[in-house]
């Protein structure tokens, strides 16, 4: 699943984050495998039986000023994800002037 983020130039300090199910949140660029609570960001210690949700790093598309993409990968669809909306959060670091 990919979205399309419209964001102004200025807004450079800008960081993105996906609430699921209510209590699970993904930052840019991260992975969460939510089987395992005590380690929940390990790329490379994931065990085969995991389903894992991935943020791709945001990204401007080319030729669309202000516009950028930013995505949520998992291998299965839970029964969770159908019931409970998948948020993406936009959150500015700083404020802007």
């Amino acid at each position: 699943m990919y979205v399309n983020v419209t964001s102004e130039r200025r807004e450079r300090d800008v960081e993105y984050y996906w609430i699921i199910q209510r209590r699970y949140l993904v930052e840019e660029d991260e992975e969460l495998c939510p089987e395992d609570s005590r380690d929940r960001r390990r790329r490379d210690r994931r065990r085969e039986n995991d389903y894992c949700y991935t943020s791709t790093r945001s990204k401007e598309i080319r030729g669309y000023n202000g516009i950028f993409e930013i995505g949520l990968e998992f291998e299965e669809l839970t029964e969770e994800d159908i019931e409970e909306p998948i948020y993406l959060v936009k959150e500015r670091k700083y404020p802007v002037r």
